[in-house]
């Protein structure tokens, strides 16, 4: 369908970043072992299983499934083709959708020898993506002319294969096309090949003049920055005035060859513009001794210095690494070693300390891995605070910490300070101790103090080098996966914002969701960062269009995708767009990490985001409205951690479910249409009246209810505030609190997690937890534990678990208020979300679902998951400037038409007046964007 036809149907599409490209490719494909001929109705066959109802029309063209229900799976099948046993083979096809949920419904490529299973093989090993998973099985809408590859791999089990569509889950329209296998042996070679022919950037060239360079230090200023919270909003202050709150990160330095040493540190296009920080990473670990003694700090000083000739106009923070030398714990300090609950010493190959993490193999840590030490351990903090020290002195003597202005911290599991076990060394009991000690405690649970350990670390170190640096300077911290249900997740946000001296945090979002018209939101609970003048970033750490490395992951173009990798450059700009859109909607900010040296370093790319990032800079500088959402999710850090069972490693008990409790649920309040604000527990606790005025709040992880989470109730119900309490709460004790009775059922069985409403119901409420995880392991989710509520006099049920009846979601209308519980882990779906929100007076900027909505009283950021014509409701009169046309758009009363292709991202800024704060900047803003708008303009006038 062309742009022509499509605007003929629709009208005028609102000005936004499309994912459109005439000349879109995919990697190309080797010889096909089998392709489909549409041609050849005879060579299909389909079926409806479990209660699905759909038609499927078989044209020259493809193959078009609409699915008309929930419920239930379609399977269309192709003729079986001779296969050698055990031979890898790889299904191809596109998909293209104008109409389907992405979170709800699901299209994805299968296969079967003579007996019909259709589960995944070791070909498609979830091990670091390498079968796709989410995107790979997702079923994402798609814009006019463009389609969504998809792959599936397997090990033949038999001497015949049977290649298979299947179409599952929510109501959907799709086509698919070009469909065909190729050998998995030869795919992987044509990859390699390509891969391996890429050379390795040498950036030396881009150094300043090192005697130039010199005389600019010795001439420059001491520069300085901070966070600071200024009228409510926590702000990056460089140089005494506010900056955009971004930054750019090269992981590594320079790599080493055969022709000699070579420097990819890929900074220089960003350097000097509004993009103010880049940050530069040196480690101790590989940089001394064996024992850990004589750091060679000449050595991390010239690696810092040639970064900084790279972009001579930037200032930066220094990453300094807490990886230990290999025999440092077991030859030098075994009494320093990360003790496990069977009394053995934590093992770490590389930077994970897993077995399996990042294709790790039980027999590879077996050879290969090496003690690792407390994260309390004194002997190791002490040994980076002289690191540090030593560093710093050195970097004074030549005047480059005139251009330094702060410090991250990475290191331990996957560089994030990740503490997938508890500690129970001596190190880690006696770091126990001066915890509970502490005025500030949060909590005495020895496993939840253990996960602050690595954060604490953190915090002395940071501590250190501001002490040693002397000057207004930043201390920012990576943080792996916090509110998640996996063992890795951080539960030290609380002890963040109650930091002295970290600043700022950084974690990224789901890799699998960045790209279009997927949902890409963000669990942080940003507005109590605000509180204690802390930021977020999220890392934006994409495997960009140009150049591509990810051959080490083993999938290639199949991991490439699930990566969340752009195609090209239009489809760069709406991810770009649509990511840095939740950062500038909670007000927070964004790193570029670049852990190749060159992933943002297109001339096109780095131009964008010059742009961007000069349009953020105006943003930060503007006076924050007043204007505040009518919903509130709050988060319980403390009681996320709940049984304990003696012999067992705490962190074993948390679930899969707990996954979905909040981290799964988090990308369906972002496409609920309904705006809202996030807090921790804590800071309500110690701030009712946060809460005051809302008319909606949503709690998660209250699995226990004392005196204060039940005052805290009491007052929201007294004030006629509808209270939805997410899986799980008062579970573990307290229910007379809430006026449900949860019970959480456990079993040496195992639980479905399907989900359908009661009679009566419109509302969509499938489980998310469900769809979602069919299509990881393409068979429907169980678990051994799963929560409901007993039915009683005033409870009324909105839907059932298929199984066995139990109720999935409950409501009450009591006299003080409307309470919810949603006992289905992301069982709170969008559409009854933003009905019930509506219906408790609040604010809604849609009535619908289909768009990814991140807003403030000065800025919204849509991004279209489902293509149409959509009513957007501005929170109050104003002036609506569209940020890719630097026009005023048109508005009827409050509402703002909106017509949009699917994975289309647009900006607008709202104001009284929107010349007082943009007249000034609009023409240097659209002289940046003209070369953006050339280019994509070109890209659609060729679309066919």
């Amino acid at each position: 369908m062309s742009i022509i036809v499509f605007a003929a149907m629709l009208g005028t599409v609102t000005a936004g970043w499309e994912n459109i490209c005439a000349d879109r490719t995919e990697f190309p494909a080797t010889e096909a072992v089998w392709k489909a001929d549409f041609g050849s109705k005879d060579d299909f066959t389909w079926e409806l299983k479990d209660g699905a109802k759909a038609s499927v029309e078989i044209t020259e063209k493809g193959i078009r499934i609409i699915k008309t229900n929930s419920q239930g799976m379609v399977i269309v099948s192709a003729k079986p083709f001779a296969v050698k046993k055990g031979e890898g083979i790889r299904f191809t096809a596109d998909q293209a959708s104008q109409d389907a949920d992405v979170d709800y419904s699901s299209g994805y490529l299968r296969y079967h020898g003579r007996e019909k299973k259709y589960g995944l093989s070791p070909a498609e090993n979830k091990n670091f993506w390498r079968g796709g998973l989410q995107t790979m099985r997702g079923m994402p809408c798609t814009a006019p002319g463009m389609v969504y590859r998809k792959y599936a791999q397997c090990y033949a089990e038999d001497d015949i294969v049977t290649p298979v569509i299947v179409v599952c889950g929510a109501p959907s329209d799709s086509t698919w096309s070009n469909w065909f296998a190729e050998r998995l042996d030869a795919a992987r070679a044509l990859w390699n090949k390509k891969y391996n022919s890429i050379p390795v950037p040498d950036r030396s060239s881009e150094r300043m003049d090192e005697a130039e360079f010199d005389r600019m230090i010795a001439a420059d200023i001491e520069h300085t920055a901070k966070v600071e919270r200024i009228d409510g909003i926590s702000r990056l202050i460089v140089d005494g005035k506010i900056s955009a709150p971004v930054a750019y990160y090269s992981r590594h330095g320079e790599k080493r060859a055969a022709a000699g040493e070579l420097e990819n540190f890929g900074g220089h296009r960003l350097s000097g513009s509004a993009l103010k920080l880049m940050v530069k990473g040196v480690s101790f670990g590989r940089n001394c001794d064996p024992d850990g003694s004589n750091f060679k700090i000449k050595e991390m000083v010239a690696q810092i210095k040639n970064a900084m000739r790279i972009a001579p106009d930037s200032l930066f923070l220094i990453s300094v690494s807490f990886l230990t030398p290999r025999d440092f714990v077991q030859k030098h300090h075994p009494d320093e070693a990360w003790i496990n609950i069977k009394g053995e010493p934590v093992m770490g190959l590389g930077s994970s300390c897993i077995i399996g993490y990042m294709g790790s193999t039980s027999e590879e840590f077996r050879k290969r891995a090496c003690q690792w030490p407390s994260p309390s351990s004194r002997v190791m903090r002490e040994w980076v605070k002289r690191g540090i020290r030593e560093l710093l002195q050195e970097l004074k003597s030549q005047g480059l910490t005139k251009r330094i202005v702060g410090i991250h911290t990475c290191g331990f599991h996957d560089g994030q300070f990740s503490i997938p076990y508890v500690d129970y060394s001596k190190p880690a009991q006696e770091e126990y101790q001066r915890m509970i000690a502490e005025p500030n405690c949060v909590s005495t649970n020895y496993a939840y103090c253990m996960k602050q350990t690595g954060f604490r670390a953190q915090e002395e170190i940071v501590r250190e080098f501001k002490r040693v640096i002397g000057k207004p300077s930043i201390g920012v911290m990576w943080t792996e996966s916090p509110f998640k249900g996996d063992r890795r997740a951080a539960l030290h946000v609380s002890s963040f914002i109650n930091s002295d001296a970290m600043d700022v945090m950084v974690c990224q979002t789901s890799y699998r969701e960045r790209l279009p018209a997927y949902p890409t939101i963000s669990g942080i609970p940003t507005d109590s960062l605000h509180l204690h003048g802390k930021l977020f970033w999220s890392e934006f750490d994409y495997r960009t269009y140009a150049p591509v490395r990810t051959s080490e992951m083993g999938g290639g173009a199949v991991t490439l995708k699930s990566l969340g990798t752009a195609a090209d450059f239009p489809m760069w700009q709406t991810m770009y767009r649509k990511v840095s859109g939740e950062a500038d909607a909670t007000r927070m900010g964004y790193w570029l990490y670049d852990m190749a040296g060159g992933w943002w370093d297109t001339p096109s790319m780095s131009a964008d985001i010059r742009h961007h990032v000069r349009e953020e800079e105006i943003m930060s500088k503007v006076k924050p409205s007043k204007w505040r959402p009518d919903v509130a999710v709050v988060l319980d850090e403390e009681n996320i951690l709940t049984e304990v069972e003696s012999g067992k490693d705490p962190l074993d008990h948390i679930q899969y479910t707990d996954n979905f409790i909040y981290a799964g649920q988090v990308r369906l309040f972002g496409t609920s249409g309904v705006p809202y604000e996030r807090f921790l527990a804590d800071d309500v606790f110690r701030r009712p009246a946060l809460l005051d005025g809302k008319k909606m709040v949503v709690l998660a992880f209250f699995r226990h209810i004392d005196s204060k989470r039940a005052a805290m109730f009491k007052r929201l119900a007294s004030q006629g505030t509808t209270l939805v309490f997410l899986s799980e709460t008062a579970a573990f004790g307290g229910s007379s609190e809430i006026r449900f009775d949860p019970v959480c059922l456990k079993s040496d069985g195992l639980f479905a997690h399907n989900v359908v409403p009661e009679p009566g119901v419109t509302d969509n409420m499938s489980s998310m937890m469900n769809e979602y995880t069919m299509r990881e392991w393409a068979r429907s989710i169980r678990t051994r534990n799963r929560c409901s509520v007993k039915e009683a006099d005033g409870v009324r049920i909105l839907a059932r678990y298929v199984d066995d009846g139990r109720p999935a979601v409950a409501m009450r209308d009591d006299p003080d208020c409307r309470r919810v519980y949603v006992c289905e882990p992301a069982g709170f779906t969008p559409g009854f979300m933003n009905r019930l929100a509506r219906e408790s007076g609040a604010y809604a900027a849609v009535d619908r679902t289909g768009l990814q909505i991140n807003m403030n009283g000065d800025f919204v950021s849509v991004h279209c998951l489902r293509p149409g014509k959509y009513d957007f409701t501005l929170p109050f009169e104003c002036q609506v400037l569209n940020l890719k046309t630097y026009e005023l758009e048109k508005t009827v009363g409050r509402i703002l038409k909106l017509n949009l292709t699917a994975g289309e991202t647009c900006r607008f800024w709202l104001d009284k007046d929107v010349a007082s704060e943009w007249g000034q900047h609009i023409p240097e803003l659209r002289r940046l964007a003209d070369f953006h708008y050339e280019k994509v303009s070109e890209a659609r006038k060729g679309l066919k």
